[in-house]
């Protein structure tokens, strides 16, 4: 799958629910995809 969306020229790239432990195993995945824009979304207060 990931071969797949390199091949993509993203315009952009936005990431819901990037405070969960679970994402920080896909990061690196999503730095490869082709894009200059990433917007990462968290859910929480700001300390």
């Amino acid at each position: 799958d990931m071969e797949f969306l390199e091949c993509i020229g993203w315009e952009s790239i936005i990431i819901d629910q990037c405070h969960t432990s679970k994402m920080s195993k896909h990061f690196e995945k999503i730095r490869r995809l082709n894009t200059d824009f990433r917007l990462l979304l968290f859910n929480g207060q700001i300390k």
